[in-house]
């Protein structure tokens, strides 16, 4: 296999609770290393720490947007080379240990398996990269800093994902899109609904025009009720020739794809959302 460490890596992103976990699982069994230091989501620990820090995120996207590309360096050493960091790279990740979960033991945890990784048998993969559903924000970052990267955006019905338990991503990047946080727990199904369109919008908007064929979209609900075509999209995308279609197929729950919103009154969401909500593919009714 080649040395994936001069590869672009392979980026898979989302609103949370989009199903980024079902795409990670396949995409490594495919033979790609996604990390070894993950949660139970699959999500990468090592890009949660360096960037799941959305008030350091506002200073530096406006005032050193440097600093995001020495994160991604730093991502990319612990991924591929793990040569030795410089003091200014351990001085980074340490200072994000302080202010990701406000510096708790996960925290701490991930910041000294950042310092000391576990070793890597690159010959055992066809590729690197990783999972962290928040990685669609950073996504002009993450092209302009890997311009081979590719990308792969899932998305899934905006008004489940309305009505979902998982709302950290309203919460903590909401108001970086002009989404007011709701105080009152009936608003949230509306302000999540206002965040899924915007941030999707943004990331199918980004990624279509400036990463063209290294943007790949996956719609969970269709890959839920059929299959084998958004399989097949995935593997053609990361060129994997011999695909265990079946194999994959057995990891997918068809039940995952209902549509829970069915017993809410859409008429509390704007019509002009709702349209939106079919624009980006997915059934508002």
């Amino acid at each position: 296999m080649p040395d994936f460490a001069k590869q672009g890596p392979i980026v898979i992103g989302g609103v949370g609770g989009s199903g980024t976990r079902l795409i990670a699982e396949i995409v490594m069994d495919m033979g790609f290393y996604l990390g070894d230091m993950l949660n139970q989501s699959k999500d990468l620990l090592y890009f949660s720490l360096l960037f799941k820090r959305p008030i350091w995120f506002s200073k530096v996207v406006n005032l050193n947007e440097q600093e995001i590309f020495r994160g991604l360096k730093i991502l990319e050493n612990r991924l591929t080379t793990q040569k030795k960091l410089t003091g200014n790279d351990i001085k980074f990740i340490e200072k994000a240990a302080q202010t990701y979960r406000n510096g708790d033991l996960l925290a701490q945890k991930i910041k000294r398996n950042m310092l000391s990784p576990n070793p890597i048998n690159r010959q055992l993969y066809q590729g690197w990269g990783w999972k962290e559903p928040n990685a669609h924000l950073y996504l002009p970052y993450i092209h302009r800093y890997f311009p081979n990267v590719r990308y792969i955006h899932v998305i899934r019905n905006g008004l489940n994902m309305a009505f979902s338990k998982n709302q950290q991503q309203l919460f903590n990047w909401g108001p970086l899109f002009g989404v007011t946080i709701p105080n009152n727990s009936m608003m949230i199904p509306n302000a999540s609904l206002t965040y899924w369109i915007k941030a999707n919008e943004r990331a199918v908007m980004y990624g279509t025009k400036q990463m063209k064929d290294r943007f790949l979209l996956i719609h969970f609900d269709q890959l839920c009720v059929n299959p084998t075509p958004q399989l097949q999209k995935l593997a053609e995308f990361l060129a994997v020739d011999d695909g265990a279609f079946d194999e994959w197929s057995e990891k997918i729950d068809p039940a995952a794809a209902t549509l829970k919103y069915k017993e809410a009154d859409l008429r509390k969401f704007h019509p002009n959302d709702l349209e939106k909500v079919r624009t980006l593919g997915f059934k508002a009714i």
